[in-house]
């Protein structure tokens, strides 16, 4: 037997209260997907503007700016690598560990201008 609106019976409070606690626990899930579609079309238009772009075309100033920094993170840390290897330290195992450190964050810095450089479309390494 049907409810009249504005009435609500126990079964429907129970179907709506279980609708509910599904939607709680998939609101995760959901916002998960809903990133990564968001992400998805970021990337396509990106995609599809550099197909559209001509060869040696310019860098839109926002892509350019931000190589700029990616490689200027690669090089400080390639100096201060560099500036910490020939410093004179008492402790020769801390030194090890520190340029151990500052060593895998300028390769990682380094693997994250390149990658960058080649979703702008950029050939080579000159900025």
């Amino acid at each position: 037997m049907n409810s009249p609106i504005g009435e609500s019976s126990p079964e429907s409070s129970r179907d709506l209260s279980s609708k509910l606690g599904e939607t709680l626990r998939n609101d995760p899930l959901l916002l998960a997907l809903t990133d990564a579609l968001v992400r998805s079309k970021e990337e396509l238009a990106r995609t599809e503007d550099h197909l559209a772009r001509p060869e040696g075309a310019e860098l839109h100033p926002r892509e350019h700016e931000c190589l700029q920094k990616l490689l200027q993170r690669s090089d400080a840390l390639g100096y201060a690598h560099t500036a910490l290897y020939d410093a004179e330290w008492e402790n020769t195992e801390i030194k090890e560990q520190v340029l151990e450190i500052v060593e895998n964050m300028q390769k990682e810095a380094t693997e994250h201008f390149e990658r960058y450089r080649l979703e702008v479309g950029v050939a080579n390494s000159t900025v």
